[in-house]
């Protein structure tokens, strides 16, 4: 089954375990409810879109027929079980041979099957499962009589699903219970008919039946299911305790039981074990009560093995506490966790929030497969990290959706997580190989620490939850929970309440800022940056509200708006004689779209400019995803004559080997790099071989966020001549720029006179 999918609760694996074991609680004349409600939590519980139940004796012509569909789902069979009885050799085989039968694909179903296809795709039916119920001739119990076409199908007529092994034991397993449900029903019915029914009922129930003398409490006699329930034959029974039957440890509240029972009043069904021969303790529900049994009153115990069911609960409890693709617990189970860390530990835990970086374009391009074999091997390493001998009670890791884990630490404070982080990194640096790939997987992580950041499971989660997102928005990797954190949180939902509306308003502006020659302090370039003011929020930073675009979807509209002031004002400047090119912030997500730079030329054409006149910036972290559609778009911008310049080197990975992908034409040092190079000899020496390199490509080399003259005088020395910051020209609006480019064209004009 897909990974993707959302995990079960505990609460309705339970309904699931529980309405499908109540085909056995059905009396006479009620299976067929029953088996109405069993066939809606069934198919609620598992997801599917149909769940049908077809159940027949051979030598009756009556049947139950039920089917369950979700809301919006047609049923298949609106006329009744005509398809059910049509002869089709390719299910039939199987369904004399009882074999189950996952079909994961309806559309590739061989064609021994084309009939079988034929009804499934006229029913919209893309995958299924068939449970064939009934019982060869050999078959032990009652359930021998079942017809042949007797089964339990499931539908999924949305998407093609794949089925599980779980899935299928669950399926099965319910088929079993409602099979032996139905027989057991017949048989009730057929019982109160007459004596003989009775005797059959006794002698060939599926559940086992022990008669005592309510006085004495001696065993009188077993019918041959009781025999095999205990592994004893009935001379070794009858004439032993009653109470027998029981554990030393289960006796004392058997013989109240049967004392209560003995004295003709009734109860609901209990639960208990009965002892086998060879040792084993087998789980039954004790249905007891005073009857008429060759004519004499006895007390009669019927214990059912209830072994399955208890297999099918904790199967359910696997599907929902356990994630399928990662083998790691999910979500439910890391909340039942937590909570626990919590209790146990006084409340220490430290709780880590972890997000796989760039993971949707892995799957995108590399497939669904691709991806969940990603996800199983980061569970692994993540598994490994922290013990796979870790005790129930330790340290942990759980998928909690998509590509989002979360790692409980009872016990822990935040230096322990940070170091048990510094481990993850190791754990995860090794490439995983998907196919002919070797994938670096990044991550996200925050942290949170109870009880200083929280007391609750939400309360933690949602902090170490900001804390990574933090940590994505800033680069940095990992982050720890603070207060302002839960500020930015709420300052983060409204602007993406507001930024929509404010990109369809035209509220966001655009501002200038130039590029400087450092000696003789004339433009050079001017670069475009986004500014919203917001009527309830104020001034919104670029820092706050371009992540957002990145995360809602929005940045290419955001890249669009700004792109066309751009080039709108780049073209009345041309006109007026400043060939200064003008400089956009272009984002990982704008590149990878194929449309884009089909977009920015045909804006140029639009506007009457030249591609030498427009450069697109790219950030060094933009540059280090290397993704394959991104290059291209920079490629085919760049062979059309865009400039291409690489933003803040040295901010974070300070690396030039993104050269290899693509030619610079501009390289735009960091402000942090540029204000320490007056003091810094490290830094002098990074900005002077950057200088070389840029020297030897034929690129240009722009000194960022300057904001003193010793800056300036230590940046010519070092062979930079071009600048930008606060002491040379605060950005501005399109007039003031224009003001500044009318003053320089007259002093060139007189120059040139």
């Amino acid at each position: 089954m897909d990974g993707g999918a959302a995990p079960r609760t505990a609460r309705e694996a339970e309904l699931v375990a529980a309405w499908a074991i109540r085909f056995s609680e059905a009396g006479p004349g009620a299976f067929a409810d029953a088996a109405r409600e069993a066939a809606a939590e069934l198919g609620a519980g598992l997801g599917v879109d149909r769940v049908i139940l077809y159940l027949a004796l051979a030598e009756e012509s009556r049947a139950v027929l039920v089917e369950w569909t979700a809301d919006g789902v047609a049923p298949r069979m609106p006329e009744g079980p005509r398809a059910i009885r049509e002869r089709l050799p390719w299910r039939d085989a199987r369904f004399e041979a009882g074999d189950s039968v996952a079909i994961d694909d309806v559309s590739a179903l061989p064609d021994a099957a084309a009939r079988e296809r034929e009804l499934l795709e006229a029913a919209d039916v893309r995958s299924c499962v068939l449970v064939p119920l009934g019982r060869t001739a050999d078959a032990p119990g009652p359930e021998r009589r079942l017809s042949i076409h007797s089964g339990l199908a499931v539908d999924a007529t949305r998407e093609v699903r794949h089925w599980a092994a779980e899935e299928l034991t669950v399926l099965e397993a319910a088929g079993r219970i409602a099979a032996a449900a139905y027989s057991y029903a017949r048989a009730l019915e057929a019982a109160t008919e007459s004596h003989r029914w009775h005797q059959a009922l006794f002698h060939h129930a599926r559940d086992a039946i022990f008669l005592a003398d309510p006085g004495s409490g001696v065993i009188v006699d077993v019918n041959a299911a009781g025999e095999e329930l205990i592994g004893s034959s009935r001379a070794q029974i009858v004439g032993r305790p009653f109470l027998d039957l029981h554990p030393d440890d289960d006796q004392p509240a058997r013989a109240a039981a049967f004392t209560k029972r003995a004295r003709g009043r009734t109860g609901a069904p209990t639960s208990g074990t009965v002892l086998h021969r060879d040792g084993r303790r087998i789980p039954v529900e004790i249905t007891a009560g005073i009857v008429e049994h060759d004519g004499r009153r006895v007390l009669q115990g019927l214990f059912r093995d209830v072994s399955e069911r208890h297999e099918t609960a904790a199967s359910m409890h696997r599907l929902a506490y356990r994630d399928a693709v990662t083998g790691l617990g999910n979500r439910a189970a890391m909340t039942e966790h937590l909570e626990g860390a919590l209790a146990a530990t006084g409340g220490q835990v430290a709780v880590v929030f972890l997000d796989l970086d760039a993971f949707k374009r892995i799957n995108d391009a590399l497939g669904h497969q691709a991806g969940d074999r990603l996800l199983s091997e980061i569970g692994e390493r993540l598994r490994a990290t922290l013990g796979a001998a870790a005790p129930p009670d330790g340290p942990a890791a759980f998928r909690y959706g998509g590509d989002d884990f979360v790692l409980v630490l009872p016990g822990a404070d935040e230096r322990a997580a940070r170091l048990l982080l510094g481990d993850i990194d190791g754990a995860l640096a090794q490439p995983v190989p998907l196919d002919d790939h070797r994938v670096s997987v990044r991550t996200n992580t925050g942290i949170a620490v109870a009880p200083r950041d929280g007391q609750t499971v939400d309360d933690l989660v949602r902090a170490a939850d900001l804390a990574m997102l933090a940590a994505k928005d800033r680069r940095s990797g990992s982050e720890v929970f603070s207060p302002p954190l839960a500020d930015r949180a709420r300052v983060r939902m409204a602007i993406e309440e507001r930024l929509p509306r404010a990109l369809a308003d035209g509220r966001l502006q655009v501002v200038y800022q130039p590029l400087v020659h450092l000696v003789t302090r004339t433009v050079v370039g001017i670069e475009t940056l986004a500014r919203w003011v917001d009527d309830d929020l104020g001034p919104v930073a670029p820092s706050d509200f371009v992540p957002v675009a990145a995360a809602t979807g929005s940045i290419s509209e955001l890249g669009r708006v700004v792109l066309d002031q751009t080039l709108r004002q780049t073209a009345t400047w041309r006109a007026a004689g400043t060939l200064a090119p003008a400089a956009v912030n272009v984002s990982a997500e704008e590149l990878r779209s194929l449309d884009y730079a089909t977009l920015v030329l045909q804006r140029l054409e639009h506007h009457g400019l030249p591609p030498a006149a427009l450069e697109l910036e790219i950030s060094e972290a933009t540059m280090l995803e290397h993704d394959a559609d991104a290059i291209d778009t920079l490629r085919r911008l760049q062979d059309a004559g865009v400039r291409l310049a690489l933003d803040d080197f040295g901010a974070r990975f300070s690396s030039l080997a993104h050269l290899r992908n693509v030619r610079l034409d501009h390289i735009k040092l960091d402000g942090d790099l540029v204000e320490r190079v007056a003091e810094s000899d490290t830094d002098r020496a990074i900005v002077r071989a950057v200088v070389q390199v840029a020297t030897e490509l034929r690129a240009s080399v722009t000194a960022e966020g300057i904001e003193r003259e010793t800056t300036i005088t230590a940046l010519l020395e070092l062979g930079v001549e071009v600048g930008q910051g606060h002491a040379l020209a605060r950005p501005a609006d399109a007039e003031t720029i224009s003001d500044r480019l009318g003053i320089e064209r007259a002093a060139r004009g007189t120059d040139d006179d």
